[in-house]
């Protein structure tokens, strides 16, 4: 071993050395003559526990309707199981309806669900997710499928799933703020890919996208 190692390794035991009596040292210390006060405490609230087989039964729930797709059976039911659940875990609800139209000048029944939890608080924070099914599976590999709706389970049925159990989780423990949790409508109802290129002169700019975020 050359004398430059020697030196580096001996410098590295002392630097090693040191630091251990002088964590030595503090500890001795604090044990010794150092009380912890109030001030030096920090009061630490448990978060709530989120089950995920709970929303996973969720999402399960809302395919079970079918395609949530607009003016269709499945979408109303599956808005009104959105409604009796959120109302079921005590969250206040109130729905936004109109009437919008899609690309082609179709009229749809838009339900935009807000479900608020603490809805006195005057600091809220807002979380949101869609519900609507996709009218037409126009990005799937097989073009047989692109007239077909789309079951939605994970972009749309486990937004929802998930801000439903949030919205449980939050009900078993007090909270200093408000949140909204907002069901949007008619999110995914844009212009599919087989449709007729978008109207320069068309109201929305060819914009068919987000149309129930876009009302409320």
């Amino acid at each position: 071993m050359d004398r430059r190692k020697k030196v580096i390794i001996i410098a590295a035991l002392a630097g090693l050395l040191s630091f251990l009596l002088v964590f030595f040292l503090s500890g001795r210390r604090h044990h010794r003559g150092y009380q912890l006060t109030e001030a030096d405490t920090i009061a630490i609230t448990p978060a709530p526990q989120f089950c995920a087989d709970s929303a996973m039964a969720y999402v399960k729930a809302q395919c079970d309707f079918g395609p949530r797709t607009p003016n269709s059976q499945a979408h109303d039911q599956c808005a009104d199981w959105i409604i009796a659940k959120f109302t079921a875990i005590g969250a206040s609800v109130e729905e936004q309806r109109t009437t919008l139209r899609g690309y082609d000048s179709t009229a749809y029944s838009c339900r935009n669900i807000i479900a608020r939890v603490n809805p006195e608080q005057a600091d809220r924070v807002v979380i949101g997710a869609h519900y609507d099914s996709r009218l037409w599976a126009d990005n799937d590999p097989d073009p047989a499928n692109h007239h077909k709706p789309v079951m939605a389970a994970n972009d749309g049925a486990s937004g929802v799933a998930v801000m439903l159990e949030m919205a449980r989780a939050i009900g078993t423990m007090p909270l200093s703020i408000g949140v909204d949790f907002v069901c949007f409508d008619l999110e995914d109802q844009g212009r599919p890919k087989w449709a007729e290129p978008a109207d320069e002169d068309d109201e929305r700019g060819g914009n068919y996208w987000c149309l129930g975020s876009q009302y409320w």
